[in-house]
């Protein structure tokens, strides 16, 4: 009867998590990890019931159809998973699974008693849970990561469970049989698989629900052509980062960027060619940029900057250095492409502006740069001057 419980309650576990990954397959049809989850909970639990319905007999029939269920539904499994790290080939996984069914078939037709076929079958189990933990372990950070814990935890319990009983199976204990009903046999076959595969189960579903968010996260904070931080986020950011700046009475620099006469290209070349030299304004930012620079596309081929810690000397350089970086850059348009930028500085010990403030002197530079005929930039100061690239730097 304990064996029954024990095996009835590993049978639920792994329907539950069949259910739950085909309800998430069909509401996100275009998602292949949850496919093979599914199919891999479902072959799982028929595997383990056939094999618990058989009771160590020798039924060829039920033998091999369920330790094949069983096998398959572990290769599954590690298939969905190197599917939801983007990984395409799982030929390693297959190449197991069909050696075990020749393997084990040859087995059964040779009449080899319930230990040999329980060792392959443990022995091949151990090896495809091992696979699935290395690619736990290698495909997310070592740091943080709280699905990925509980799903690799659930796997190494499970490795562990299986190392266990192989060892017992090899030295020729009885309690490695799934027909045992000693409580070692019991923790080792059916109680701790079933906390396990709850624990690797959550893990994964969790493992999911985080990259929806953060797919969604990401999809409302950057542009979808760039990659950059779109207008909202960048007000966000921008507006937190003007307040760090000046309670540690820090200078910061907003810089409007505009491509020239980018209608003009895309009446040239195309939409297309345009968007393709909006990508790669973007990647030249990204590469000239810091790490805490803010960098966002405002609206159509106009993107906005905010740069911490940087003064009027620091600001001249950068934007000199984005003006002829963008110009310098080979766009395959047989033409050059060039920038206008506008500067705004605030500094510790000028009056404060807040961020819309700042917003509206820097777009006041990037017309007075356009005005003064472009590929160029322009920088509020002090006295209300202005600083202009040199007309020899421009051309």
């Amino acid at each position: 009867m304990e064996t029954l419980v024990a095996a009835a309650s590993l049978i639920a576990v792994q329907l539950s998590g069949m259910v739950v990954m085909f309800g998430l397959m069909r509401a996100a049809p275009h998602e292949r990890c949850t496919r093979y989850w599914a199919a891999s909970a479902a072959l799982a639990g028929i595997g383990v019931l056939l094999i618990m319905l058989n009771n160590g007999a020798y039924r060829p029939a039920i033998l091999v159809l369920g330790n094949n269920f069983l096998i398959c539904g572990v290769v599954l499994q590690w298939c969905g998973i190197r599917v939801f790290f983007r990984k395409t080939k799982m030929i390693a996984g297959w190449a197991i699974g069909g050696a075990f069914f020749l393997l084990f078939g040859l087995l059964v037709l040779q009449g080899a008693g319930v230990m040999q076929r329980s060792v392959l079958s443990s022995a091949t189990i151990l090896l495809l849970l091992t696979m699935s933990g290395i690619e736990l372990w290698r495909s997310q950070p070592r740091t943080g990561g709280t699905a990925r814990t509980i799903a690799l935890g659930g796997c190494v319990l499970l490795c562990a469970s299986y190392t266990f009983r192989l060892g017992a199976l090899l030295s020729g204990s009885s309690s490695g049989l799934s027909t045992s009903t000693a409580l070692p046999g019991l923790a080792m076959l059916y109680i701790i698989p079933t906390f396990s595969s709850l624990l690797l189960w959550s893990g994964l579903l969790l493992l999911y629900f985080e990259r929806i968010v953060g797919t969604h996260q990401h999809q409302a904070t950057h542009d979808e052509l760039t990659g950059l931080l779109n207008r909202r986020a960048l007000t966000i950011d921008g507006e937190r980062a003007l307040s760090l700046a000046q309670r540690l009475h820090a200078p910061l620099t907003v810089a409007f960027i505009d491509i020239d006469h980018f209608k003009d290209i895309n009446d040239s070349f195309g939409h297309e060619a345009g968007d393709r030299v909006l990508v790669e304004v973007a990647n030249i930012f990204r590469q000239t940029c810091r790490n805490v620079d803010l960098v966002g596309r405002y609206g159509g081929e106009e993107f906005c900057f905010v740069f911490p810690g940087i003064d009027r000397d620091g600001a001249v350089a950068v934007a000199s250095r984005l003006v002829q970086t963008v110009r310098m850059h080979d766009f395959r348009l047989g033409r050059p492409v060039t920038a206008s930028i506008g500067l705004a500085v605030t500094l510790p010990e000028a009056a404060q502006r807040d961020w819309h403030a700042l917003l509206r002197e820097a777009d006041a530079q990037l017309y007075k740069a356009k005005h003064a005929g472009r590929n160029r930039y322009c920088i509020d100061q002090p006295r209300g001057e202005v600083l202009s690239l040199p007309q020899q730097m421009a051309s």
